[in-house]
């Protein structure tokens, strides 16, 4: 790139730019994102919801983006970024299975006229460089599994303890 700026010749310079940005992305997409998908909570979360989900119930993240959720559950999710919105989900008929952080389910939780079970919970972790300079993302920060019915799978006493 730099002989090709030197020698002013500007197509090869933007050719050789362009190839390696190629590479790089590639590289990324390759070797980066696989290496890194095992420590998200995405995969393990969706696996709890595969052994619950009944055909009506619903799954989706509020206020947080996980896109991968389609992918691992091979069926639409929702995207709700509305507080009202998302008390309609849990105030409706259907399961509704809820990826959010903690600091939403406390506002949610406190609520009184629906209760919330947290069926899992995994400290968040972005591979988004934006999200470490975000002055709101706090690291530490935990994203939590809910659901507007209890774990289908324990007994009533053990969700009561985790709500």
């Amino acid at each position: 790139l730099a002989r090709s700026l030197l020698r002013r010749n500007l197509a090869h310079g933007f050719s050789a730019l362009a190839v390696s940005l190629w590479t790089v992305f590639m590289l990324g997409a390759w070797i980066y994102l696989p290496r890194l998908e095992p420590y998200r909570p995405v995969k393990r979360f969706c696996r709890l919801i595969e052994v619950q989900r009944e055909a009506e119930d619903t799954a989706g993240y509020f206020r947080t983006a996980l896109p991968s959720m389609v992918f691992y559950l091979k069926q639409p999710i929702f995207e709700e970024y509305d507080v009202e919105g998302m008390k309609r989900r849990f105030l409706s008929g259907k399961r509704v299975f809820c990826i959010l952080t903690e600091r939403d389910y406390r506002y949610f939780s406190d609520n009184q006229d629906f209760n919330l079970y947290i069926l899992d919970r995994h400290a968040r972790f972005s591979i988004r460089f934006g999200a470490l300079l975000n002055a709101g993302y706090s690291p530490g920060e935990e994203l939590l599994l809910i659901s507007n019915r209890p774990n289908s799978n324990a007994s009533p006493s053990e969700d009561r303890s985790q709500s």
